[in-house]
């Protein structure tokens, strides 16, 4: 038998390799449009990175943790990062969203909404979330009963 760790960060990468294509060509392709200069793609394409990992965990976590993971996730994205991140400084430092967006903020120099952070915060934050979810998702697997 294997560890649980390896299941989950199994997980974690299918879905990641399953999402980073998803996510990165599309931003790759529609920042030129916006903003061609090299460092918006540049910091498109980290955040759409970070973004992906941190978000692939905190989900393979809710499909561990919830029995119908699908609607919490939706929740979590529509009512979470949509609405109560906007509502205060506390709030905004538990969205994902707002470190993604300081990423691109601190690297492009354009003022954005909720993009208060530092660039190494807004790195690392996010990856810190998937590695303690992937830890709490392992743990979680391994006391759970699997009939």
């Amino acid at each position: 038998p294997l560890p649980m760790w390896v299941h989950v960060v199994a997980a974690w990468a299918a879905t990641v390799t399953i999402a980073l294509p998803l996510v990165v060509l599309p931003v790759v392709v529609a920042t030129p449009l916006i903003d061609g200069s090299p460092d918006a793609i540049a910091a498109a394409v980290l955040s759409s990175l970070v973004g992906v990992a941190a978000y692939g965990a905190l989900f393979v976590l809710a499909g561990i943790r919830f029995r119908r993971a699908l609607p919490w996730g939706i929740v979590y994205i529509l009512i979470w990062e949509g609405f109560v991140a906007n509502a205060g400084e506390t709030a905004t430092r538990l969205a994902i969203r707002s470190y993604l967006r300081s990423i691109v903020s601190a690297m492009t120099g354009i003022e954005i909404d909720l993009g208060i952070f530092s660039l190494a915060v807004g790195i690392a934050v996010p990856l810190a979330v998937a590695v303690a979810a992937l830890a709490y998702a392992s743990r979680r697997l391994g006391r759970t009963d699997i009939p």
